[in-house]
């Protein structure tokens, strides 16, 4: 799934440790957050509507989708991940 990575990749290029175990970037109206949970990381992105995507990986690579709304945030996450984050 493109926006699962492009959202990966943004929050550990840019984002901040906001709490243990925690990362996360605000931008373009909306937030992305990593979440390590013991063996799994949970990837969210939220805007002003609500999250509009999570996703849950473990260690071995393998995700689910938990939900995912698409939307206008698709495009700006496109574009704040032009070029090499």
């Amino acid at each position: 799934m493109e926006m699962r990575r492009r959202s990966w990749e943004l929050v550990r290029a840019r984002g901040a440790t906001v709490a243990e175990g925690l990362l996360q970037y605000t931008a373009a109206g909306m937030t992305i957050e990593d979440l390590i949970l013991a063996d799994t990381h949970r990837l969210s992105v939220a805007t002003k509507a609500g999250k509009v995507l999570i996703v849950e990986s473990d260690i071995g690579g393998k995700f689910r989708v938990l939900a995912y709304v698409p939307g206008l945030w698709e495009t700006r996450l496109k574009h704040l991940t032009r070029g090499a984050l």
